[in-house]
């Protein structure tokens, strides 16, 4: 089951974290890359995935990532 309709796109815009970071900092809690995989499901797949590192907290970033599920 999917909340995601056949032919839905999702947008995902959160922060990033490098894994080796702070963990625990939040809320909100920042996203590492393998925690944004779990969006991903079959059917599922990735459109476009960006990220943009703040220039001042080394770190931390902004996720934004596009996810299409396939129409049947």
């Amino acid at each position: 089951m999917s909340l995601l309709g056949p032919g839905g796109r999702l947008i995902v815009v959160a922060t990033s974290i490098d894994p080796a970071g702070d963990l625990n900092a939040g809320p909100p809690w920042p996203l590492t890359e393998a925690e944004i995989g779990i969006f991903g499901r079959p059917g599922i797949t990735v459109v476009r995935q960006e990220h943009f590192p703040f220039a001042d907290d080394p770190g931390f970033g902004r996720w934004r990532i596009e996810f299409a599920r396939e129409s049947p």
